[in-house]
């Protein structure tokens, strides 16, 4: 499973053998049963993450209703803002399914950098990229319809179309579930 978490950095630049052989030592793999709240509003987030497998997702509670704002699957990165900026956390992550990740903290990176200063460079990647990704979802989120949004997702993540309920896919596009019984109705009697 940690093979998913090599390759993921792998893609992102060389990782030197001893580099490979420290992560693999390290103890940073957890378990999470289906609905586990890895992160509630109002704490501070001390870790950050790496979906080795399973699904998890970001919300905001508003008004008591559930906002989800995006949705971590295999091979995804989850660094919340509450971490990088330690201050209290403004949403909640939790699991849609049971999941296993690899957990980080500063202190761990802070060594792993000082021991491995070619991993930096990759760390640094892996932001710029996450942070190109963050605000293509934005621009998305606020140039295209609500079925533009769907066939997006449908297009670029199909595979999470089949593993999350409808109404946190409904949420996460900014509909009513209805609203996306309608857009699925559309779709498939154009095909």
């Amino acid at each position: 499973m940690i093979d998913n978490l090599i390759e993921f950095l792998s893609a992102y630049g060389t990782l030197s053998k001893s580099s490979i052989e420290i992560l693999l030592k390290k103890n940073i793999i957890k378990e999470f049963k289906k609905n586990d709240i890895l992160l509630k509003e109002g704490q501070y987030a001390k870790e950050c993450y790496f979906v080795l497998n399973g699904c998890l997702r970001s919300y905001y509670l508003i008004d008591n209703e559930e906002k989800t704002t995006a949705f971590f699957v295999e091979k995804d990165p989850i660094t919340p803002v509450s971490y990088t900026l330690d201050e209290p956390s403004k949403y909640y992550i939790s699991c849609l399914e049971n999941a296993i990740v690899t957990v980080g903290n500063k202190s761990q990176t802070k060594n792993l950098l000082k021991e491995h200063p070619e991993i930096n460079q990759l760390f640094i990647n892996i932001n710029e990229e996450q942070l190109a990704s963050n605000r293509e979802s934005l621009d998305s989120y606020i140039n295209l319809s609500p079925e533009d949004r769907y066939r997006k997702l449908v297009d670029e993540r199909p595979g999470l179309i089949q593993r999350v309920p409808q109404y946190h896919l409904a949420s996460y596009l900014g509909i009513q579930p209805q609203s996306l019984s309608r857009i699925k109705k559309r779709m498939s009697k154009k095909t």
